[in-house]
């Protein structure tokens, strides 16, 4: 647990902010933030006594726990705290945190990392802290951090308020504190998870900035989108053009949970076309049959001049259905048809689409001889500047050609 929120308050913080101090970059912050949080406060003076008591006792040479008590207990009561277990309260914190196996660590045994934030559970005082950090999160974490986000920087100081809090005043051994297995597993999620917020960020900052929808409060959407199902699938993770699949579905629902739901269904379809699965060499390959049984004088050109059968400037078309090829009111009835043609014509309708784009532009490609570097910039130039309409009707006309030769044979 405590690797956990160590690893959490850890992410995107801005060591610029903190001043220059010799500690963990955490116990700078709480340092830092004492003068304005009395939960801080209260934590930074005791960690103050620890350090303070820890140095009386490595001098004096005295070892026993009864002479470590005498020592810690003046100090704790000279500030004030009115409770009476304020020395059990130390002693267990600093039980977990020696280098020693059994757990008591020695006098002069180094105190323990976490240490703050194990006697700020104990004290039942993390979750203020925390709360105030997210309420503050623009002084001290860049945008993309956990605890800058409003939802998760939340989710995080709530999980530490009771059960989590409680289990923490249990007697624990030292082993445990030093290796807490579900701490270092929560630990590399959180971080895969921060990894992949920052490609989203990224991404999402740029998806259809000149599209109307696309103003501040929608990119908000669209990020809590697909942050949502990375999170859902973290297996996965963001890969690039998640958010252009994302994009219209938003714009046509304008609902964030809709969104997400038919997103999902969408990409149960899509995945494959991702890297992480092998879709895309099946559509590559299906492309050289069918252009060579439908325009043999085309797939002739690709062959002898540079050998661009490998048809690679395909693949945006087909990781995204096209999606950046068209306006986006295009987008919509395009992508209607392809759903709609694995029912009543092809479930391969998206290899059409690709050949009616070729064959749309047939006469422009033989007539210049264009090889592959022609081709993708052609292609690039003529983005969002294709009638849909006419492609649609030229990829139904070839399904209907390619259902008309296997007929006849």
């Amino acid at each position: 647990l405590c690797g956990a929120v160590e690893a959490c308050l850890s992410h995107g913080l801005r060591r610029r902010a903190l001043g220059l101090f010799k500690t963990s970059s955490t116990t700078a912050l709480i340092q830092k933030i004492a003068k304005i949080c009395p939960e801080a406060d209260y934590v930074s003076r005791r960690l103050l006594e620890l350090e303070l008591a820890q140095e009386s006792h490595a001098v004096s040479g005295k070892r026993s726990s009864s002479s470590s008590d005498s020592i810690i207990k003046p100090k704790l009561l000279s500030k004030g705290s009115g409770s009476s277990n304020s020395v059990t309260t130390i002693n267990t914190v600093t039980n977990g945190a020696g280098a020693g196996p059994g757990g008591g660590g020695g006098a002069s045994a180094p105190l323990g990392k976490y240490l703050w934030i194990r006697l700020a559970l104990h004290e039942k005082r993390l979750a203020k802290i925390i709360e105030h950090l997210v309420s503050n999160a623009n002084s001290y974490y860049d945008r993309e951090a956990l605890v800058a986000d409003p939802d998760y920087g939340s989710i995080l100081s709530s999980l530490l308020v009771g059960p989590c809090a409680l289990e923490f005043t249990r007697a624990k051994t030292a082993d445990h504190y030093w290796s807490d297995p579900c701490a270092d597993e929560l630990s590399e999620l959180l971080e895969q998870f921060g990894l992949n917020l920052h490609r989203i960020e990224k991404d999402v900052q740029r998806c259809d900035r000149n599209y109307w929808y696309f103003a501040n409060e929608n990119l908000d959407k669209l990020r809590n989108v697909i942050s949502t199902y990375v999170w859902e699938h973290l297996d996965v993770g963001y890969m690039q053009g998640m958010c252009d699949l994302v994009a219209p579905l938003l714009v046509i629902f304008d609902d964030e949970s809709l969104s997400y739901s038919c997103f999902c269904k969408l990409m149960e379809r899509m995945i494959e076309n991702f890297p992480s699965g092998g879709a895309m060499d099946m559509h590559f390959a299906n492309m050289r049959s069918l252009i060579q049984i439908l325009d043999s004088e085309m797939y002739d050109l690709m062959d002898s001049n540079g050998d661009y059968t490998h048809f690679y400037f395909c693949y945006r078309w087909f990781l995204l259905d096209f999606k950046r090829e068209l306006v986006y009111d295009d987008v919509f009835a395009t992508w209607e048809v392809i759903w709609a043609a694995k029912h009543i014509a092809s479930g391969h309708f998206v290899l059409f689409l690709a050949l009616a784009l070729l064959e749309t532009y047939r006469d422009i490609i033989l007539s210049n001889s264009m090889d592959f570097t022609d081709v993708i910039k052609f292609f690039n130039e003529m983005a969002e500047r294709h009638n849909a309409q006419s492609v649609l009707q030229l990829a139904r006309s070839l399904v209907l050609q390619l259902q008309m030769i296997i007929e006849n044979k």
